[in-house]
């Protein structure tokens, strides 16, 4: 909001508390006919998101983000976000959201896939993956 691109007028965190930060969806062919395909994209979102929660990777993670290509927001910007301090843009000053700023891993309970959620069939891999307490799960993402 530094370059007068807009303001804000309700961060998610004000309205959902520790939402799900973003989503993949794809669909029921997908799912079927690019199990492979899928389940390496799961894991490396899964990975990326454990490395985005990291404190010691947010400025980097500014830097890669921060491009026009990508959210035409200078890193200063995103690093902002990424540490909980919103400026709100328009004069309407900062928000801080420290302790609840975005969060992408959570300890895997944002992101990891859920059956409740899903609105096809997941892959077999996923469908026995979702129970926390799955072998599955563990293996999932280390195999």
């Amino acid at each position: 909001m530094v370059k007068d691109k807009g303001f804000t007028t309700l961060a998610t965190q004000g309205l959902w508390n520790n939402h799900p930060e973003k989503a993949l969806v794809v669909n029921e062919k997908f799912t079927t006919e690019k199990k492979d395909v899928l389940k390496d994209a799961m894991k490396a979102i899964f990975e990326a998101s454990k490395w985005l929660d990291d404190p010691a990777n947010l400025l980097e993670a500014a830097k890669i983000i921060g491009v026009e290509k990508y959210v035409n927001a200078t890193p200063a910007e995103i690093e902002g976000r990424l540490l909980g301090k919103y400026d709100l843009g328009a004069g309407l000053g900062e928000k801080p959201f420290a302790g609840n700023q975005m969060q992408f891993f959570q300890g895997g309970k944002v992101n990891f896939p859920d059956k409740g959620h899903s609105c096809g069939s997941w892959p077999s891999t996923c469908a026995s993956a979702c129970s926390p307490s799955s072998p599955a799960r563990r293996h999932w993402w280390t195999g």
